[in-house]
């Protein structure tokens, strides 16, 4: 989403203000008043510390100072999103439970209940934050069959591993793409394909950059590595996951270029490749942003017309969009991420009315769609009801 950088500070400050205002009106209601004034104030100066670091690190150049401040903004974001939820959401109750003459207002009374009851929603929030973000680098392994009536060229089965939405920057680094490519190396493939969102809009951002480049470039299969840009994958500063440039200021980085070449990752750029003279993977620019500033990408049908539909034909796209228009134009299996399958509650849930796939399997018409809820995060460090994971793709010949 793009906006403005000034609207999005000014939104990003007056929530947090919400949240420290909510928490000292709650604790002068609910304690001592010295003992309020006291920890109130402590508790406003840590969680000021914490909450200016995502506009302090909007404004820092690139360094390690940077990255430090990044790393941990992106863990508190996560509790700032679960304590801001929490509080409007309890007001609206407690407005409408004062507007229906049911109980006295929230905020009406003293005494201890109330003081445990918010320390417990608190002491929730951040712990479920904690194990978020841990299980944020639990990768899971996920398994899915597809059935193609085509001749498979001599062999009777093709298996793909797909990966998407590394968001390789602040959060992903040395340590959870080796993990990644330890599991992608125990899958025994024909081919690994990656779906974009190989980058969180940042290259200086990696965690030992050397390391994720000679961890990728040990991925195992038997015909290669082979990738399709996402809409991250351009050099750009978000603000608390806004885009505040217009598009045709944001471009994608030699260095990411650089980057993915010296990873031994093979770019496909609104192409499509014969594999091993037995299929097809059509790698297309991403729908949002191509990369050069602009939406402009070659239509499927330009990318469809020199393609012997005989043999099998793979999309790698990074956004699940247009399942139809594939299906109908000749696609077998179409390969996705992006969705990050909501990433953590209750996005999740509302993910599931934005897309026709949000993760998994989904038979259209003839086509089989798979979407990779993917390796990383965005935003938030952390998945909260969704896990992390690569897919295995099982492709049947049965012809």
């Amino acid at each position: 989403m793009r906006i403005s950088a000034f609207f999005v500070l000014a939104a990003y400050l007056a929530a947090n203000a919400y949240v420290a205002a909510r928490t000292s009106i709650f604790l002068h209601r609910n304690l001592p008043e010295r003992v309020a004034k006291l920890v109130s104030l402590l508790t406003a100066g840590v969680y000021s510390v914490f909450a200016m670091g995502m506009p302090l690190g909007y404004i820092l150049p690139e360094g390690t100072l940077r990255k430090a401040i990044m790393r941990v903004s992106f863990g508190f974001y996560g509790i700032f999103i679960y304590l801001f939820s929490a509080y409007a959401l309890i007001e609206v109750l407690a407005r409408l439970s004062k507007r229906f003459h049911r109980t006295e207002k929230l905020t009406a009374r003293r005494g201890n209940p109330k003081l445990i009851f918010g320390g417990a929603v608190w002491f929730g929030i951040i712990l479920t934050c904690i194990l978020g973000i841990h299980h944020a680098s639990e990768l899971t392994v996920k398994r899915y069959d597809a059935e193609v009536a085509k001749d498979g060229g001599g062999r009777e089965s093709l298996r793909v591993v797909l990966i998407a939405d590394l968001h390789l920057g602040y959060s992903v680094g040395a340590k959870r793409i080796e993990d990644m490519v330890e599991k992608v190396n125990a899958q025994n493939a024909d081919i690994v394909l990656i779906a974009g969102d190989i980058f969180d809009n940042t290259v200086d951002g990696i965690d030992d950059p050397e390391s994720v480049k000679a961890s990728l470039r040990s991925m195992k299969s038997r015909l290669g590595v082979y990738a399709c840009w996402g809409n991250h994958d351009v050099a750009e500063r978000l603000f608390s996951g806004f885009s505040t440039k217009k598009l045709e200021n944001t471009q994608r980085s030699g260095q990411m270029e650089r980057f993915v070449r010296d990873s031994g990752i093979i770019m496909l750029e609104d192409e499509a490749r014969l594999i091993d003279d037995s299929f097809y993977v059509i790698g297309r620019k991403d729908y949002e942003n191509a990369g050069d500033g602009t939406h402009e990408r070659m239509s499927l049908a330009g990318l469809m017309a020199d393609i012997d539909t005989d043999k099998l034909v793979i999309s790698l796209e990074h956004e699940p969009r247009f399942l139809k228009q594939n299906a109908d134009a000749g696609v077998d299996v179409m390969l996705c991420g992006h969705t990050h399958d909501g990433q953590f509650f209750p996005l999740n849930i509302a993910i599931r009315t934005a897309w026709e796939n949000p993760a998994g399997l989904k038979k259209v018409g003839g086509m089989t769609s798979v979407v990779t809820s993917g390796v990383g995060v965005y935003g938030p460090d952390m998945r909260i009801g969704t896990d992390a994971d690569i897919s295995v793709v099982d492709i049947r010949f049965t012809r």
